[in-house]
């Protein structure tokens, strides 16, 4: 799908608009540190990475799921409470090509990576 812009004006890309600090953290981190870590650094989302690999996204979204009432529930690993796979978008894609993606994966965050596959960014609906 080719991205309307104006004329004259090329079509961004993703890696142009993608936020470059990413937050991420272990499998074994509790839900109420990644929850903390979140709230300071003002991130909606914490990737999950081991071994080097994205493995799994917790967002802003999934903490309303988090039962208050159950103090445990706090200390859960967060690799339970994670949505997997992570969606990917690579960074040359459009914003247009973004759009599609985030319909049709019904999601509102989206991993950027580069030419070799590795972590660039992130962008969120």
């Amino acid at each position: 799908m080719v991205e309307s812009s104006p004329p004259g004006f090329p079509a961004r890309a993703v890696g142009e608009i993608a936020t470059r600090e990413l937050l991420s953290c272990p499998p074994g981190t509790p839900v109420a540190e990644a929850a903390r870590r979140m709230a300071q650094t003002q991130h909606g989302s914490i990737i999950v990475v081991e071994r080097g690999q994205a493995i799994g996204i917790w967002t802003e979204r999934d903490a309303l799921s988090v039962d208050f009432a159950d103090p445990a529930a706090f200390e859960r690993p967060i690799r339970e409470v994670m949505a997997s796979p992570v969606r990917t978008i690579r960074a040359d894609a459009t914003v247009s090509e973004a759009g599609i993606a985030f319909r049709d994966a019904q999601v509102r965050h989206l991993l950027v990576v580069d030419a070799d596959g590795a972590p660039a960014g992130m962008i969120s609906q």
